[in-house]
């Protein structure tokens, strides 16, 4: 089986290079949840308005309906 020169380094490497590697994609995989969180959030905020904006909308015409039908 044929190795990547880089994939026999990362074995037989300095064992803190190894360390740092995997934190560097520990700290980049963290990085990336944290995005995604953060767009998920914003979508939840963004849907949260529309339903809020929707519910105000609904308001207003049963407040309308009530004042004809108060007249």
């Amino acid at each position: 089986m044929v190795q990547s020169a880089q994939g026999f380094a990362a074995r037989t490497g300095d064992p803190m290079e190894v360390v740092l590697r995997r934190l560097e994609r520990l700290e980049k995989n963290v990085s990336e949840l944290g995005r995604q969180v953060d767009s998920t959030l914003d979508k939840f905020q963004t849907a949260e308005k529309q339903k809020m904006g929707r519910m105000e909308a609904l308001n207003q015409l049963i407040r309308a309906i009530a004042q004809v039908h108060a007249a």
